[in-house]
């Protein structure tokens, strides 16, 4: 049940650096602000910080920070971090709860939380310090994150993550007493936005997410071309000329972004879709093409394979041509199989996935800070 409070305020940061324009243009604000939106409807109105000088209208009070700070570049960026909580302290105090939105600039909201004494939430829908290992980053900038992110987490009265496999690596690096402050919170799928429909589906392998050199999508051109499949990327990013040129002569297409809406309507009618990233926290576009029964191909690493089981909702491959190129002939092989992990992935996600099953979750984490 649903507690309905009065005067409930929750100060909402967004990712350090980040602008609700920066939603817009991905096609992601509404479904971004909706769980703000469930919350309203429970009794807890939001304040949106923002990174940005000039955001698109929302039905929120925004805060944007872009206009104060407007002077904290380069070596001054950390000074402005540092005055934030005076800079908007009436703001702050008024609020019931401080949540961050991501690991990476999540020490400032925690740094405002302990100036102006409200409960810290933190939100980790991926794990920077473990995705900085993995893309071998500099060992200096490694360890500023490491050093940050353990203040944040010891500030925080709980800790919202996304994979079991980040809830064992902050236990792991930064104190196993984290435990009973850390809470399972996937991202979550409309499945009326995301279902499947009736028309066979084109016999085609379909992207969608930020062209990246994380998302590993050099050998899944390559695994489809052996195996004579096409490939449709839907998104954008720094890669993109550089997978443009290595796919001259190959049945690739490149459609650019497009808002999450139209990605419900393409997803369905793919066969297959494939995630190939060498690392992920709970990925949204895994998550919408399970919840339109569309067969997946993910690779065996974390926050991918914690929900795709091979051969039963979905199939795993290796980070190579050869591995993904063989998962997808055997899948191809097997049209029937297509169908069956699709239903599995499917009711997976309506058990599991859902915005309900978020929002519940969201309230009655936000009730037990509050008290």
């Amino acid at each position: 049940m649903v507690i309905h409070r009065q005067n409930a305020k929750l100060a909402f940061f967004l990712t350090e650096g980040n602008r609700l324009q920066d939603w817009k243009e991905a096609g992601t604000l509404e479904r971004e602000l909706r769980l703000y939106e469930g919350l309203r409807e429970a009794g807890y109105e939001t304040v949106i910080f923002s990174w940005g000088e000039l955001e698109p209208e929302v039905p929120f009070r925004v805060v944007p920070m872009g206009r104060s700070l407007a002077w904290a570049k380069g070596p001054l960026r950390a000074l402005g971090w540092l005055l934030l909580p005076f800079l908007y302290w009436s703001e702050l105090k008024q609020c019931t709860v401080i949540k961050s939105n991501q690991v990476w600039g999540a020490w400032i909201p925690a740094w405002c939380s302990l100036w102006v004494r409200r409960p810290f939430l933190f939100r980790c829908g991926y794990e920077a310090l473990r995705n900085a290992r993995y893309a071998n980053e500099s060992l200096l900038l490694r360890a500023i994150l490491r050093s940050l992110s353990f203040f944040a987490y010891r500030m925080a009265w709980r800790i919202h993550v996304a994979s079991p496999e980040d809830r064992d690596f902050i236990a792991e690096t930064h104190g196993a007493g984290l435990l009973n402050r850390i809470h399972l919170h996937p991202n979550w799928v409309d499945p009326d936005l995301f279902s499947p429909i009736s028309a066979k589906p084109e016999r085609a392998l379909l992207f969608v997410g930020r062209l990246s050199e994380e998302k590993n999508l050099p050998p899944l051109i390559e695994a489809c071309d052996r195996v004579g499949l096409p490939l449709h990327i839907v998104g954008d990013g720094p890669l993109r000329a550089d997978l443009e040129a290595i796919s001259e002569g190959k049945d690739v297409t490149f459609m650019g972004r497009r808002p999450n809406a139209e990605v419900g309507e393409l997803l369905p009618r793919y066969a297959i879709y494939g995630l190939v990233s060498h690392y992920e926290g709970t990925p949204k576009t895994l998550l919408e093409a399970m919840s339109c029964g569309v067969a997946c191909m993910g690779t065996r690493v974390a926050g991918i394979g914690c929900l795709l089981e091979d051969g039963v909702n979905g199939r795993l491959c290796g980070l190579d041509a050869d591995s993904m190129s063989g998962v997808l002939q055997s899948m191809l092989d097997d049209p029937e199989s297509l169908v069956q992990m699709g239903k599995a992935a499917r009711e997976m996600i309506l058990r599991d996935y859902t915005f309900d099953a978020l929002l519940a979750k969201e309230v009655s984490a936000l009730e037990s800070m509050t008290r």
